[in-house]
């Protein structure tokens, strides 16, 4: 509840009769000890466990699909070459470049001036491969 008072020029303030703990603590004692209610204490702490069971599994639920899926990465970060595109090797021969070296690959394309190819290497290992476009070199791997 707010109580009003007048200042002397006239406007007012508003203070508070009573303090949010204050009013936090006079609302639990209430239903903790409510004699038409039995149990009420109980009933109170039961729906609060549930809720808190509740939000623990949910977000350990998010975490875990979060976490199943591995992040892979869009790029290396930086180029693989500086060379002009009109001296880059195409998608097709990046791929048979790579292919030629043991890997099977699954998925293959130039961004940021730099090779990505998502392959498996040859003990069938999942691997992602950073290529220069101008040799078809590979500069990493992920």
């Amino acid at each position: 509840m707010l109580n009003p008072s007048f200042s002397r020029a006239g406007l007012y303030a508003v203070q508070p009769v009573i303090s949010l703990t204050a009013f936090h603590s006079n609302l639990t004692a209430g239903v903790r000890h409510s004699p038409g209610i039995p149990g009420a204490s109980t009933h109170a702490r039961t729906q609060q466990e549930k809720l808190m069971r509740t939000t623990i599994i949910v977000l350990a639920t998010a975490v875990g699909i979060v976490g199943a899926f591995p992040a892979q990465a869009s790029s290396l970060g930086r180029p693989c070459t500086t060379a002009p595109q009109s001296q880059w090797l195409s998608v097709e021969a990046l791929k048979a470049k790579t292919e030629a070296q043991g890997y099977k690959v699954q998925k293959a394309k130039i961004a940021k001036a730099c090779g990505e190819i998502y392959a498996l290497d040859p003990n069938n290992a999942r691997t992602e491969l950073f290529v220069d476009p101008t040799s078809g070199e590979i500069v990493a791997k992920e």
